[in-house]
């Protein structure tokens, strides 16, 4: 008789371990869903907080970071419900926030929380959404809470942005901005972004910019020199700040025109100006440039396509009896290289006068230089007292030197690898250059967290 009431609890312990598992493996099904909605919301919340983060100069941040949430399909209840944003006071209800499906878009400027609590050149954006559960409603528990959050900031450099750009980074053993002379570098009013480290190498280097932010370190390997910064708000330069991405990156890589008209052959050439010619050379593709000392070449306005290691080489007249003098027409040309080459006006010194110009429409419009992005050929460029590169001077994976001696020429907004000072030159970068397009400073958002 014992045995028979013993077997019959069998039953429902069977039933209680069953409903046990299925708990569980209920509970791991709607872990397993939660977990791919907060990778959802993760999303909406890191594009909401870069568009706040874009807008931070210019105010709207709110707005922008509740748009953004709402294209990647997270409006906010309270926003997008007329009947709980306050423009409509009866004929409707607004859910509870604890309602299943109910969204919350938070936008903090300054943030609330974290390591950039307070701080109000950045963003932070909370993205809250109720998710009804499927099994775990049978334990009781039938919605869940799910929070993603992200902080973004556009401090980059800049005073709202950055016109000299160093993409090269500490662990690559790339230094951003180095020195093997004595030099000046000014960008007052715009800002310094690298991502490398800093290093005074060689001889005192002068640099005053608006801000100055590094990724990396500050050294001083030399003789050290002087930091100056106009309009910052932190140190200068400002160590450890997020690394910038290309800020060029979405530029299209060109289509190789036809031979140039200044080639006398049918295909692609070697163009040499001699010593005190004058010569005009008009867009399409060579493979190299070169203009000797005492040359006055005009480029005519377009494209110049250069594919070849030989690159635009210009000197200066090594007796100084003349200069060499080179021009852009009106319109503006940009120059592409690629194959290997790149521009080398090292012998410029104080016999190179050179004024290029960037055209100010079309897709290339205010860039004066492009290097294909997988060369780093290394560019010089220099000149005398009247030199200006009116454009952007862009090579992305190669070492920019900037070179003279005691000359002071202006540029454009210069994007790099890295950047070094030879010799003494005395530059100044700057938007727009005197005669040149108007390029606006180059912005960007970073997420932080």
């Amino acid at each position: 008789m014992t045995r028979k009431h013993d077997a019959g609890q069998a039953l429902p312990l069977t039933a209680l371990a069953l409903f046990v598992v299925l708990g569980v493996v209920g509970m791991a099904i709607d872990m397993g869903i939660l977990r791919y909605d907060k990778r959802l919301q993760q999303t909406a919340a890191d594009a909401a907080a870069m568009a706040a983060a874009s807008d931070l100069r210019y105010g709207g941040v709110t707005t922008a970071a509740l748009s953004a949430a709402a294209d990647e399909g997270y409006a906010d209840t309270a926003t997008s419900n007329p009947y709980c944003n306050g423009t409509l006071t009866s004929g409707g209800t607004c859910p509870s926030s604890t309602s299943p499906n109910f969204v919350s878009v938070t936008v903090n400027n300054p943030p609330l929380a974290g390591p950039h609590t307070g701080d109000s050149n950045y963003v932070e954006v909370l993205v809250s959404d109720v998710h009804p559960t499927l099994f775990m409603s049978l334990l009781g528990a039938h919605s869940e809470t799910v929070v993603a959050r992200a902080v973004a900031t556009d401090v980059s450099g800049g005073p709202d942005s950055g016109c000299i750009y160093s993409l090269g980074l500490p662990t690559q053993q790339i230094e951003g901005i180095n020195l093997t002379g004595s030099a000046s570098l000014t960008a007052v009013n715009c800002g310094i972004v690298d991502n490398g480290n800093y290093n005074t190498q060689g001889n005192s280097l002068t640099v005053s910019a608006a801000t100055f932010g590094m990724a990396g370190d500050r050294y001083s390997t030399g003789n050290g020199g002087s930091v100056t910064c106009t309009l910052s708000p932190y140190s200068c330069p400002t160590p450890n700040m997020p690394v910038t991405p290309d800020p060029l990156g979405g530029l299209p890589v060109p289509t190789e025109p036809a031979p140039s008209s200044s080639c006398p052959l049918s295909g692609p050439c070697d163009v040499v100006v001699g010593k005190n010619t004058t010569a005009t050379l008009y867009p399409g593709t060579y493979d190299s440039i070169k203009i000797l000392g005492g040359a006055n070449v005009t480029f005519a306005s377009g494209f110049y396509y250069i594919d070849g290691t030989g690159g635009l080489y210009i000197t200066g007249d090594g007796s100084g009896t003349s200069d060499t003098t080179v021009t852009s027409a009106p319109g503006g040309v940009t120059f592409y290289f690629t194959g290997g080459g790149t521009i080398d006006a090292t012998g410029g010194g104080s016999h190179v006068d050179l004024n290029l110009t960037a055209p100010s429409t079309g897709t290339y419009a205010g860039v004066l230089f492009f290097q294909a992005r997988t060369d780093s050929a290394g560019p010089t460029l220099g000149g005398d007292n009247n030199t200006v590169y009116n454009g952007a001077s862009y090579f992305p994976d190669a070492q920019l030197t900037f070179y003279g001696n005691a000359t002071s020429f202006t540029t454009g907004i210069v994007v790099a690898n890295s950047i070094a000072l030879s010799g003494s030159p005395i530059v100044t970068v700057d938007y727009p250059t005197p005669g040149g397009p108007t390029v606006s400073p180059i912005k960007n958002a970073h997420l932080v967290e």
